[in-house]
Parts: structure tokens; C-alpha cells; sequence
């Protein structure tokens, strides 16, 4: 009997020392999420949470609203893929209970979400800032087309310049601005009386903002000064024109986000919004363009 004790307790000893025994262990514990994590984290609790609760309100749609619902859980199914997915710990947890709610619901949690991404994006690095500023600008833009299709009024936008731009993107937003001017005085050029005062006036206030970008950007009236004596302008058709060199202005107001902080970026992205509503982006049924950290390859 001594002898089988004996044996026991070498066997024990040697393949405790081969590793392939352990006794009173336990899982190492996990390492703490850094500031980066813990925001994406929550920036894909709160895509999932949309994507859920805008599917819920939509299976009870019958309005005009269905559209925009539809579009905000496909946008929140994109964007939770771009964030990677919603961290969960391995093992046993309970399920959380999907969100319920009605297109309300969505309006209130889009609105809130833009805004909350927005701030965030006033002092991130320029990385996290694109990401931000594009998840804030999309949810913003279907929190305005959910509450036009709802009946309510989408949010007003007035922004200020900022205090200063970065020259080298600043080309492509001056020169829009000054072309957008010449656009109008061919319309203008064109018109009879009354109309043609407006179209005069609209020019006037293009030429006018060019240069003042351009003085922003330091580059005004210099060798550097990006505007061109004429531009070539589709003639045919100048609506169309005037729109395409609109929706031009929302990626030419991002272009300045790596090169601002603080209020001077928010600015830019009031900016942009606002360049986006010229553009028809906040009627229901509108598409938006590729904004800024949202593609959805950018995951991989």
C-alpha cells in the first residue's frame, strides 16, 4: 500500500512539472480596456442599440417614416461592423433585452448620439476625430430626415467661421466658393429683373465668402491665392452645376478636421452640416455620400 501512495504522489509530482496538471489555478484576469477601447466600445453599444431599436420601430412603421428607419438601422449595422462589434465577456452572461421604442424613440437616440460624437470630436487626435465626425454627421443627417418625414423640424444650422485653416485643403474650399460665384453670374447674366437680382446677389455672397476663406487660410491676393480667373463650368446645364459644386463643400469643409482642435473644428463641422443641407442630403429618401471613417472595408 506505502508503494501505490509512493507512485501516486510521483506520478502527481512529474506531471505537475510537465505542465500538463495544474492545481488551484484560475484564469489570468483580463487587461484592463484603455481610453481608446472604452470609446469604441461605447461608440458600438450605441450603433448596436440603434441598429436594434430603429429595426423595432420599423417593423411598426406604415408612414413616410419607414424609409428614413430603414436607412438608420442599415447606417447602424454599417457602422457597428466598421467599430469591430460590441465587446462581450467569453462565458456565461445574461442577454440583455433588445431596445424597444418608435420612430420617437430613434429620433430622440440619433439626435442625442450626433451630439454626443460631436463633442467628442472637438479634442480627439485626428484618427479618432474622422471616425467621430463621420458617425456625427451621419446620425445627425437621419435624425433630420426622421424628423421631416415625422413632421417636425430638423435641426438649424448657423455656423461660424473658424478662426484659421490649414492652406493645402483650403485650395479645393476656396476655389469651390469662387466657382459657385461665377455659376451664379451666369445665371444672373441670364435672368430678367428680379430674378436677376437674386442670382447677382448670390454671387456676390460666394465671391465674397472665397475671399474671406481665403484670408483665413493666409493665402489671399498672394502667389499662393488658389482662385482661378474662369473656371470651366457645365453651361448646359447650370442647376446642376450649382448642386454638384454644393455637395463639393461637405468633403472640403472635412478635408480641414485633422488640422483643427477645439471650437475651430467644431466650427468646421457645423460647416460641413450645414454645407450638407444646402446640398438636399436632410429630405427623406436622400442618400448619403461616403463620409469620413464609415466605409465599411475599414474594419478589415
Amino acid at each position: 500500500m506505502r508503494r501505490v501512495l509512493v507512485l501516486l504522489a510521483l506520478a502527481a509530482t512529474l506531471l505537475t512539472g510537465c505542465g500538463s496538471v495544474r492545481l488551484e489555478t484560475t484564469d489570468p484576469a483580463p487587461a484592463e480596456p484603455g481610453p481608446a477601447e472604452r470609446q469604441r466600445q461605447a461608440l458600438a453599444v450605441t450603433a448596436e442599440r440603434l441598429a436594434e431599436v430603429a429595426e423595432h420601430a420599423l417593423a411598426q412603421a406604415d408612414g413616410d417614416d419607414a424609409e428614413v428607419l430603414a436607412a438608420v438601422a442599415a447606417d447602424a449595422r454599417t457602422h457597428l461592423q466598421v467599430l469591430g462589434g460590441v465587446w462581450r465577456p467569453s462565458g456565461r452572461y445574461a442577454q440583455e433585452l433588445a431596445p424597444r421604442g418608435d420612430a420617437d424613440d430613434v429620433l430622440a437616440q440619433l439626435t442625442a448620439a450626433a451630439a454626443q460624437d460631436r463633442a467628442a470630436a472637438a479634442d480627439a487626435d485626428a484618427g479618432a476625430a474622422g471616425l467621430l465626425v463621420g458617425l456625427s454627421l451621419s446620425r445627425q443627417l437621419r435624425a433630420d430626415q426622421l424628423a421631416t418625414a415625422l413632421g417636425e423640424e430638423p435641426l438649424v444650422v448657423e455656423p461660424a467661421l473658424p478662426d484659421a485653416l490649414d492652406p493645402a485643403p483650403a485650395a479645393d474650399l476656396v476655389r469651390t466658393y469662387d466657382a459657385l460665384g461665377q455659376a451664379w453670374e451666369v445665371v444672373a447674366a441670364r435672368s430678367q429683373a428680379e430674378a436677376r437680382a437674386d442670382a447677382a446677389a448670390q454671387a456676390e455672397r460666394w465671391r465674397a465668402s472665397a475671399q474671406d476663406l481665403a484670408q483665413l487660410a493666409g493665402v489671399a491676393d498672394s502667389p499662393e491665392d488658389p482662385r482661378l480667373v474662369a473656371y470651366a463650368l457645365d453651361d448646359d446645364d447650370l442647376a446642376a452645376t450649382i448642386d454638384d459644386l454644393v455637395a463639393d463643400l461637405v468633403p472640403c469643409w472635412l478635408a480641414q478636421v485633422p488640422a483643427t482642435s477645439g471650437e475651430d473644428r467644431l466650427r468646421v463641422v457645423q460647416q460641413a452640416l450645414a454645407a450638407a443641407h444646402d446640398a438636399g442630403l436632410d429630405p427623406p429618401g436622400a442618400d448619403l455620400p461616403p463620409l469620413p471613417g464609415l466605409a465599411a472595408e475599414a474594419s478589415g
